[in-house]
């Protein structure tokens, strides 16, 4: 049952009210009625249950107006309903502008209060389901913010972040933040298992149980995809050190725990962060962190800092290159590629002192890159076999001359895989603007610009392309195709010049028939009487 109360400053009304209204065919119960607004403050301290207030417009003291702003304040489900005067009419519609549910009109005609009230208690209801579907949404709706929080411009997004992390409850400052990256290699010995896939596919199996065991400990949520799982956890009460030995201990025992697995685990921990807009920082340290895998595959938990750190001085160095070579490679900066082939032999041949160490530092970096690059479309197949064959090498020695080779071969493969997708593109995007352009030539507002806002791209981008590719620029293309629209109807039609200059997009006949001329060398009517039999 509904619980309703009454708020009137006269005796005498709230009689009539609960003498003439039949609360139980609207399935409510009247919980208590009150001469003032102060009584019913009083009586909502101590009752938590109330759904619906009816209270006067007009009453001493406190009006109808200021007590329900101050019940709005204290609880926003409740609905309340006012009862108004002829005149009051402006406070009724204060009223709606501060969330009111509804007013009636005295005198009170008590059929329709009853109709306003079970309709004031049908829309709670209805907000009441709603919120119940957002709370049980809630786990997947954290997860998706927790991923547009690492795939957003913090500084661009931060607004609108803010303002769904307070809507799901998600504190943004205090205690430590920290990323995780879970990985996995398959086990030698592991026959019934097929590559990645495999091991991906463990992992996934075990994502329920790894969220559970870090989250019985501290707060944790898994917010990655495909070949690792990215861990958030948050602990108010840790400050980041012992945040970060905590978890690091965690990581231990889960994969101790886990040795059913067909997969070796391994955990790279980022540092901890005081605020979680700097949580993509740490996840960064944590996929750095887990790439050590493939040069100390004995150990299971890497940390950004620590002493495991001091032990690989270039691997940084060269995961630093990959944000360069990305843009070199979209630049199609050949000349640079070459040089960067040059530095990076260099720095691992040259300085680096365990040359065994040099394949696992240079499969850690390409593949980053891969993973950078790749994108719908653009098929890498290549550029990942150079990387596979490289890898076999294991730790065995390489020179500095099989280092360059394998580079120039990726970039190569890369800059093909990309060249041949930017061609793809380009002939799809043509082929979309010739489509419209003969869908529209009625059109004589027909332009580059609208043609490149109905393709989604820049006017400059479109008009490059477009000429680079068809050898003319757009607007002398559209010419061409209007005036042989007009040819054929010109041959195969009687009708006016008039008439086919506006059906092929021009206003003017006048102007038409100018540019007619200007294509074919005649107008339309000497081009109609030349082509007449």
């Amino acid at each position: 049952m509904y619980k309703v109360i009454i708020a009137d400053d006269n005796a005498l009304s709230i009689k009539g009210l609960e003498a003439n209204l039949n609360f139980a065919a609207i399935g409510a119960e009247l919980a208590g009625s009150f001469l003032s607004g102060m009584d019913v403050l009083t009586y909502l301290e101590a009752h938590d249950d109330v759904d619906l207030l009816v209270s006067d417009i007009r009453m001493p003291h406190m009006t109808g107006l200021e007590l329900a702003r101050e019940v709005l304040q204290r609880n926003k489900m409740i609905k309340i309903v006012l009862i108004s005067a002829y005149d009051d009419f402006e406070y009724a519609q204060e009223a709606l502008r501060i969330g009111v549910t509804d007013y009636v009109q005295k005198p009170i005609q008590y059929d329709e209060l009853l109709e306003t009230m079970r309709r004031a208690l049908q829309k709670l209801e209805e907000e009441r389901t709603v919120l119940k579907r957002l709370e049980a949404a809630q786990p997947e709706l954290k997860k998706k913010f927790y991923l547009d929080l690492m795939r957003a411009n913090p500084m661009l997004a931060r607004e609108a972040l803010a303002q769904e992390a307070r809507y799901l409850g998600i504190a943004i400052e205090g205690g430590s933040f920290l990323g995780v990256a879970a990985s996995g290699e398959k086990n030698e010995d592991n026959i019934s298992a097929s590559g990645t896939e495999a091991m991906i596919l463990n992992l996934f199996i075990e994502a329920d149980a790894l969220e559970a065991w870090f989250g019985a400990e501290m707060e944790c949520h898994l917010i990655g995809d495909r070949e690792d799982q990215l861990v958030l956890l948050h602990d108010p009460n840790l400050d980041e050190k012992a945040m970060v030995e905590k978890v690091r201990l965690l990581c231990e025992r889960f994969g101790a725990a886990h040795e059913h697995l067909k997969t070796t685990l391994y955990f790279g921990v980022g540092a901890a962060q005081d605020s979680l807009w700097k949580i993509v920082q740490s996840m960064d340290m944590a996929r750095r962190a887990v790439n050590r895998r493939f040069v100390t595959p004995d150990q299971q938990v890497f940390t950004e800092s620590g002493e495991d750190a001091g032990t690989l001085p270039f691997l940084t160095r060269i995961t630093e290159s990959q944000g360069e070579i990305v843009q070199l490679l979209l630049r199609r900066d050949t000349a640079a590629l070459e040089r960067m082939v040059a530095q990076l032999t260099e720095s691992v041949v040259v300085k680096l002192k365990d040359q065994s160490l040099i394949v696992p530092y240079l499969v850690v970096m390409v593949s980053g890159v891969l993973g950078q690059v790749s994108q719908d479309g653009v098929d890498l197949t290549e550029a990942e076999r150079i990387v596979t064959a490289f890898g076999t090498r294991g730790r065995h020695p390489v020179s500095a001359r099989d280092i360059g080779e394998m580079l120039r071969q990726f970039f190569r493969q890369t800059l093909a895989a990309l060249d041949q997708s930017l061609q793809s593109y380009q002939q799809k995007l043509i082929g979309k603007v010739k489509q419209y352009i003969d869908a529209h030539l009625q059109d004589s507002q027909l332009r580059l610009e609208n043609i490149a806002d109905e393709v989604h791209v820049t006017h400059s981008h479109l008009s490059r392309i477009f000429k680079r590719s068809e050898g003319i620029n757009v607007s002398d293309y559209i010419t061409q195709k209007r005036i042989e629209k007009a040819t054929q109807l010109l041959r195969s039609t009687s009708e006016s010049i008039s008439f086919i200059s506006e059906q092929v997009g021009y206003a003017s006949p006048y102007y038409f028939s100018a540019c007619f001329k200007k294509v074919t060398g005649m107008t339309p009517s000497e081009y109609r009487k030349g082509v007449q039999p």
